[in-house]
């Protein structure tokens, strides 16, 4: 609950990301609530199919090449509520699509960033580079 109110929890669903990102953002996101990880794809093939089996809410791709937009838009179409966070291979480029209509390119991704964009919330200013996450442990 949040201020009173029932929040239901995101569910993510993590597609072409290396292995490295894929393991810090699935431990900033096992860390949180009201999040958690309902699937993984290995390349886009299949994404509109699994967002739908899964229920999913919220996907963090893999930034991979220029294409990809037809297919984020297909998916935000058939999937309204949907968003799409696009991250380039080492975490330092991102990009939010919605069905808003809004892209908005996010720039390096911190652990903080990556919570609020999950949540919906208005975006920050990266204070901590994504990847320095990993390196703490």
């Amino acid at each position: 609950m949040v201020n009173g109110a029932v929040t239901q929890r995101a569910k993510i669903l993590i597609v072409e990301i290396p292995s490295l990102l894929r393991e810090i953002i699935a431990e900033i996101v096992a860390d949180e609530d009201d999040m958690e990880v309902v699937g993984e794809l290995p390349d886009h093939g299949a994404i509109v199919e699994l967002v739908e089996q899964t229920g999913a809410t919220f996907v963090i791709a893999g930034l991979t090449h220029p294409e990809l937009d037809a297919l984020y838009r297909e998916l935000l179409l058939e999937q309204p509520a949907t968003r799409v966070l696009a991250v380039g291979r080492e975490g330092r480029q991102s990009t939010l699509y919605e069905l808003r209509p809004r892209i908005e390119t996010l720039g390096e991704l911190s652990p903080e960033m990556l919570l609020t964009v999950i949540r919906g919330g208005e975006t920050v200013k990266p204070t901590e580079p994504f990847l320095d996450r990993g390196s703490r442990r």
